[in-house]
């Protein structure tokens, strides 16, 4: 996360051309994984993914892209993915 200028808790817009949102950032406490972030699935990871899915017929969660970069802007908050998903 140093590489990135991203600190342990702060907050980072993943973004790809689909969506962006801004989340906190933890290290994982195993070893380093370099280029890999792992996202639960949840409402804020379901914005990054298309409705396309993977030959075995699940989603593609484990390979979704994305750009990772430090944000100053506030967390995306479940009130705007509802808009999203409305629009």
């Amino acid at each position: 996360m140093a590489s990135l200028g991203i600190a342990e808790g702060g907050k980072v817009l993943l973004e790809n051309e689909l969506n962006r949102i801004v989340v906190n950032a933890t290290a994982s406490a195993d070893k380093p994984h370099p280029g890999l972030a792992f996202m639960i699935k949840s409402p804020w990871s379901n914005q990054l993914e298309g409705d396309e899915s993977c030959p075995a017929g699940a989603s593609g969660f484990k390979g979704i892209q994305a750009q990772v970069s430090p944000s100053s802007e506030g967390i995306t908050q479940m009130d705007e993915i509802l808009q999203r998903l409305r629009a």
